[in-house]
């Protein structure tokens, strides 16, 4: 049977590619992340850069990389590309194990069932702070509550759901507390600034602490957004208007990107916010589970990287040493072929002193006999035993670009 395949435009395909991490929209694709990346590079779309989704969940507003335009003329193969997702067999989630498997079936436990309060008593302290933060705070064109104060949750709802956002949170805090998962808020670090400006830190991100990471979360209410109907009829420009209307439609939201899970919770038709707080805790150990698989995999790459790079060092190292090898024997076969060929050359001088009468010259036999001694001190096969390396005055020496005349080969 042919599996189904999806056509997705540049401009869906480039949509995509920004909404979410290629690692989590390559395997709903049926490609791998980097077939991904080399598809978007033949259609010449744009991908995110390096840190772009941590940024984008630290609350840092990022401009994407604008898609290019194509030629108006050229084949129409490029405009396009086809997909052939995994069926749905294949691509069903595998089943819980280890920790998140034990957390699910302990929130499985009517016992522990986590019931949020029509009233909240004895709040919590961040939610204490926080509803003393909304009561003062104003509403945006959206509606939404922008309190002043830094050190509260992150939540961002209008003045009707406050009350109910706040109840929900006190119920998770305090149920997370009580399974040994807090929540606090850690600031998040200051960005570089260009130009020698300031750094400033962001607001504060409300994280809850499960093992060794710090998993960030947020509260928040859907705002439908309508656009309004021009003013004027000339047709002429003017500035898009909307208007902003609340919901009460609550979403929960983990903030990590590229981990792959569970990461957000909604009110449905059928199904509130209320009742899934237990889903919510297992969800975020699962999510904390898959940044320590991450990490692991992470330190794993690292470790051999590190193995690699000390083979190649290795490799280079022997490499080095053969090539000293080389120059070495290139040394004493220099020394050996000059020693060889001093001597022929002092022999010829003698037999043609003694034929011309030259052989009792006292100041001629004397350099006979310093010739001689010099090709017993240079050959490397003299009285001293076999050379196999190469002395350091043997090393080529260069001056204004030009080797020294005992590199060349005496044969």
């Amino acid at each position: 049977m042919a599996r189904e395949s999806i056509t997705l435009t540049r401009e869906e395909l480039y949509e995509r590619v920004w909404t979410e991490p290629m690692a989590v929209l390559a395997p709903k694709l049926g490609l791998s992340d980097v077939g991904l990346k080399k598809t978007c590079a033949r259609l010449k779309i744009p991908s995110p850069p390096r840190g772009y989704w941590a940024r984008l969940a630290a609350g840092q507003k990022i401009r994407r990389t604008p898609l290019p335009k194509l030629p108006e003329k050229g084949a129409t193969g490029i405009r396009d590309a086809t997909f052939y997702p995994r069926d749905k067999e294949s691509a069903a989630p595998a089943p819980l194990t280890g920790p998140v498997a034990d957390q699910a079936r302990f929130e499985a436990l009517p016992v522990n069932a986590l019931a949020v309060p029509e009233v909240i008593e004895a709040p919590s302290p961040l939610v204490a702070r926080t509803v003393v933060a909304m009561r003062k705070a104003k509403p945006d064109e959206t509606g939404r509550l922008r309190a002043r104060a830094q050190q509260i949750l992150d939540v961002d709802v209008t003045l009707g759901t406050a009350d109910r956002a706040m109840r929900i949170l006190d119920t998770l805090i305090k149920g997370l507390a009580a399974r040994g998962y807090p929540v606090s808020l850690i600031t998040p670090k200051p960005e570089p600034q260009r130009y020698g400006a300031t750094p400033e830190a962001g607001p504060p991100r409300t994280t809850v602490r499960i093992g060794e990471d710090d998993i960030a979360i947020r509260l928040s209410e859907v705002i439908a957004r309508t656009q309004r109907p021009p003013a004027r009829s000339d047709g002429g420009w003017e500035p898009k208007r909307y208007d902003y209307e609340a919901t009460g439609r609550l979403v929960f939201e983990i903030l990590e990107i590229g981990v792959g899970t569970r990461c957000k919770w909604a009110d449905g038709a059928r199904q509130r916010m209320e009742s899934m707080l237990n889903d919510i805790v297992v969800g975020l150990v699962e999510t904390a589970e898959a940044l320590r698989r991450r990490r692991e995999a992470w330190a794993e790459a690292a470790r051999q990287r590190a193995i690699e790079d000390e083979k190649r060092r290795a490799r280079e190292r022997e490499e080095h040493l053969e090539q000293e090898r080389v120059r070495a024997l290139d040394g004493i076969m220099r020394r050996w072929r000059k020693a060889k060929a001093v001597r022929e050359y002092v022999a010829a001088a003698r037999a043609t002193a003694v034929e011309r009468g030259h052989a009792e010259h006292a100041e001629l036999n004397a350099w006979f006999a310093w010739a001689d001694g010099y090709a017993d001190r240079i050959d490397p096969m003299g009285s001293r035993g076999v050379a196999y390396h190469s002395d350091d005055h043997d090393r080529p020496h260069y001056a204004w670009g030009r080797p020294a005349e005992d590199n060349s080969p005496i044969w």
